[in-house]
């Protein structure tokens, strides 16, 4: 049997996931609520918040699920939420993201934040 770890992409190097991971994954949550908090006719922040998630949740994933594959819960539930962002972002440009999706999207940020309290 092949260990979790590399079962999803193997000869890839899964980063460990520590206190560097838990900072970073809530940085990124912290971001996130304040993208989907902020008003969309602030084009002087939302353009430039724009450019640095798209460029912090594509490291983030790069690092800790990699080709959408996450070793925690946490991790799991983090790359469902920045997926989905991005995938609006590219779909959609500066658009402002829906209210539902919007909705989805925190309560998944914040399962990520509870798993990560919890050490999963």
């Amino acid at each position: 049997m092949v260990p979790p770890a590399t079962a999803a992409a193997p000869n890839v190097p899964v980063s460990v996931l520590g206190d560097k991971y838990a900072k970073e994954t809530l940085a990124l949550r912290d971001s996130i609520i304040t993208y989907a908090t902020m008003d969309a006719g602030d084009f002087k922040v939302r353009v430039p918040l724009i450019k640095v998630l798209k460029a912090e949740g594509l490291e983030w994933v790069s690092k800790y699920a990699r080709g959408g594959s996450a070793r925690k819960e946490s991790a799991r539930r983090m790359y469902i939420a920045v997926d989905a962002l991005i995938g609006h972002l590219a779909s959609n440009g500066f658009a402002p993201m829906p209210a539902p999706k919007i909705k989805t999207m925190l309560k998944t940020i914040d399962e990520a934040k509870a798993f990560l309290a919890e050490g999963k």
